[in-house]
């Protein structure tokens, strides 16, 4: 059973099993995905079938989003689980989703097969880095320019901005991390391809050339540089602690204005602020 791929169509329900992934320094040896009444699940077992780590993905109304991100409680909720470290994620996106995360568990994400599940079952992917237009990632202090008059942007960290491939990530009011990446291809609204044209709120990059801001739980956030040998370069990362730490980013107030939204029906003004 396990080299077989099969799927069960229910009532709001689907499933599949004994997706088989290539040896790994990670002892993920296949995936299971699940699809039950709104919430995605993709499952990494190891060669003993037990369960080593999840993604798990919720879109609707997400309790307190409201109250970490500016608008309503519509959004989703990514949460990311290996080896008892785990990550969650919420952001006002609903359909395409970059996910951000550190140590063990990115290396979960970065693993081909989970990879391409997640692209394909729930439009999930690690952020695009510059990288792969040939640019060596670099960390910056990050430009006014880049980020909205309110609120502070505190502890921001800006990768790359002359490949293009841009990420702010910095700590918001509420004192979650957020993270946003820019259209590697153009300023201003576009569809999820970065070149396509939208209309309003239907747009994923906004009105800055930014997708909407998602946000990383937790308390007492440093944001900090990282470096991957022979990978990426210098590119910002996080991590919480149990009391405040000494910022190595400053502060940065932006000067794009907030509330700004994509011209062509419903303009989803604000959707993009943070």
């Amino acid at each position: 059973m396990r080299n077989a791929i099969w799927l069960v169509a229910l009532a709001g329900c689907s499933l599949s099993s004994g997706i088989e992934v290539a040896p790994n320094h990670l002892d993920v040896s296949t995936l299971e995905t699940s699809h039950v009444d709104g919430v995605y699940e993709m499952r990494a077992l190891d060669a003993d079938g037990a369960s080593v780590g999840f993604v798990r993905l919720r879109t609707g109304t997400i309790a307190g989003l409201g109250q970490m991100l500016p608008g309503n409680d519509v959004g989703s909720e990514i949460v990311v689980s290996f080896h008892g470290e785990e990550t969650r994620t919420v952001s006002h996106e609903t359909q395409h989703f970059f996910l951000r995360a550190n140590g063990p568990v990115r290396e979960l994400l970065q693993l081909d097969e989970v990879a391409t599940v997640l692209a394909r079952d729930a439009s999930i992917s690690l952020p695009p880095r510059a990288v792969e237009v040939g640019y060596e990632l670099d960390t910056y202090y990050c430009r006014s320019s880049e980020l909205n008059q309110s609120p502070l942007a505190r502890q921001c960290c800006m990768e790359d901005p002359d490949a293009g491939s841009m990420t702010t990530v910095f700590v918001n009011p509420s004192g979650q991390v957020s993270y946003r990446v820019k259209n590697p291809y153009h300023n201003g609204c576009k569809a999820m391809d970065g070149v396509s044209s939208c209309d309003g709120d239907s747009c994923f990059y906004g009105p800055n050339g930014y997708a909407k801001a998602s946000l990383v739980t937790g308390s007492n956030a440093k944001v900090m540089t990282d470096y991957t040998p022979y990978t990426y370069g210098n590119y910002c990362t996080y991590d919480f602690y149990g009391s405040p730490q000494t910022p190595d980013f400053p502060d940065v107030t932006g000067s794009f204005p907030n509330g700004q939204g994509c011209p062509g029906g419903a303009t989803g003004a604000g959707d993009w602020d943070y």
